[in-house]
């Protein structure tokens, strides 16, 4: 595959030159792709701030909705022995 400065060199503009416009055009990239991501990030850090208030909110009304049997359900782990303490609870 040939690149970009061989392609400007064979198109017959001076080596110099499609040297300084390969890098030219690598650092306008790494420069767009960085200046994405900080405005990306920044714009994170400015919402996040409202999507975690807006989640605990729902997350106190959806507890405060439950029933007192709902939350204090017992959860068991996927083990045999789980299945050994149920049978013994069984036959009690």
């Amino acid at each position: 595959m040939n690149n970009l400065s061989s392609r400007l060199t064979k198109r017959g503009m001076p080596g110099w030159l499609a040297l300084i416009l390969s890098i030219l055009m690598v650092v306008v990239l790494l420069g767009w792709s960085s200046q994405r991501f900080f405005f990306s990030v920044t714009k994170l850090s400015t919402e996040l701030p409202i999507f975690t208030t807006s989640a605990s909110e729902q997350a106190s009304e959806d507890l405060s909705s439950t029933t007192d049997s709902e939350t204090t359900a017992e959860v068991e782990a996927d083990d045999p022995k789980c299945g050994r303490r149920r049978a013994e609870r069984a036959g009690r």
